[in-house]
């Protein structure tokens, strides 16, 4: 005869296996369908690009799908870390009391794009420039990387009418750069032998 407390322990499990199944697929349809509105794409356009059926992407959406490759298929579909699934601390609450506010905030500090800033492209004018002290022109490029951000550059203030000289790019040359940047980062993590780190 089994045991009472084992049953007991038994079914304790299957209930917190339960809830922690739902709270994923919760989350997982959250942070899905976060993605897709940072894209502007529609459950039709990723359920063609996916080749995936619209119940059953609508099924994950909504929390009651629980098909964890799906899922990860939707993120790397949508230009994003599949591992934003998983990690707890990408449920950004930002109260401002200004819905729009809140919604901008959450959707950039929860950015899982390569580039890390992919949504703020959402909430940018056509003038946007990203304007930093250490932007400026190089009077003899020496790299192609110096070339391309001669090229790039556009001021912005001037000494004469604003007091200060700035210079920047436009969304998109930020973002190609942050790309590489991120891709050398990850070359040369992966590049070190285990057990030494950096310093």
């Amino acid at each position: 005869m089994r045991n009472p407390s084992t049953l007991l322990q038994k079914g304790k499990d299957r209930e917190i296996a339960s809830q922690y199944q739902e709270t994923w697929s919760t989350i997982a349809g959250e942070r899905i369908r976060e993605a897709m509105r940072s894209e502007k794409m529609t459950i039709v356009e990723l359920s063609k690009r996916m080749n995936v059926s619209r119940k059953k992407l609508a099924r994950l959406l909504n929390g009651a799908g629980n098909d964890i490759n799906l899922a990860a298929s939707c993120m790397v579909a949508l230009g994003r870390n599949p591992a934003s699934l998983l990690d707890a601390n990408l449920d950004v609450r930002i109260v401002t009391g200004v819905t729009a506010i809140d919604d901008m905030l959450r959707d950039i500090y929860s950015d899982q794009s390569i580039d890390g800033f992919a949504s703020m492209r959402n909430y940018l004018t056509k003038d946007y420039r990203c304007c930093r002290i250490l932007y400026c022109v190089v009077d003899e490029p020496q790299t192609d990387q110096q070339y391309e951000m001669n090229a790039a550059l556009q001021r912005v203030t001037t000494i004469e009418n604003d007091g200060a000289e700035l210079w920047g790019i436009e969304f998109s040359t930020e973002q190609r750069l942050n790309r590489g940047l991120a891709g050398a980062l990850q070359r040369r993590k992966t590049s070190q032998p285990a057990g030494i780190s950096q310093s």
